[in-house]
């Protein structure tokens, strides 16, 4: 509806009806791994973002990449969407006076919100109930750096971790160019806790 030339193939179809599950409360921690150029950011990323908070509009929502502007540029076209005129949900719209593509907010009387941030950046004051990771690490040469690998562990651990809500869901999408990245830190730690989706 938002988005007339998508054709949807096999990989987004499962993609989407696992995200419908994030949504409904049944999945609070979803990893997908799949190379780039696939599709997997347009529907976790833009699309479920404007469709979460149309859903769910009192529950805020944290997007969170390697580069901060990533976020941003995310959370522009989630913004978009759900300013168009092709948003499905009745009596949804952005607060006027709070549109930054770093913040911003859903008009009275709903209190969701959309924070984008750098992966290793401050999330201070704001917790969500979805909290999105969308490649915590830039490319194969930066994931085979340990110092990278461990500021994006600490920051998930110490920081983004702690602003999701009881009873919140997370999603971290990316490409595993490393074993011993955050999905395998949690993997090893807390395997028991996630539904992978591995394409």
């Amino acid at each position: 509806r938002t988005y007339p030339q998508y054709k949807p193939e096999p990989f987004h179809i499962k993609l989407a009806e696992t995200l419908d599950r994030v949504v409904s409360g049944e999945l609070k921690r979803l990893m997908i791994f799949a190379p780039p150029q696939h599709g997997k950011s347009e529907l976790s990323s833009v699309r479920l973002p404007a469709y979460w908070l149309g859903k769910r509009p009192d529950d805020p929502v944290i997007i969170a990449s390697y580069a901060s502007d990533l976020a941003n540029s995310k959370s522009r076209q989630a913004r978009t969407i759900v300013e168009s005129d092709d948003y499905p949900f009745q009596g949804i719209d952005t607060r006027k006076d709070s549109r930054a593509v770093n913040l911003w907010e859903l008009a009275s009387p709903h209190r969701g919100r959309l924070l984008a941030v750098g992966v290793g950046g401050p999330i201070t004051g704001h917790g969500a109930l979805l909290g999105i990771i969308d490649d915590p690490v830039e490319n194969f040469q930066h994931a085979q750096s340990q110092t990278i690998r461990d500021t994006a562990w600490e920051w998930y651990r110490t920081t983004f971790r702690t602003r999701i809500w009881e009873d919140g869901a997370i999603i971290i999408i990316m490409t595993r160019w490393h074993q011993d990245d955050l999905a395998g830190h949690l993997l090893n730690d807390q395997s028991e806790d996630w539904t992978v989706l591995r394409f």
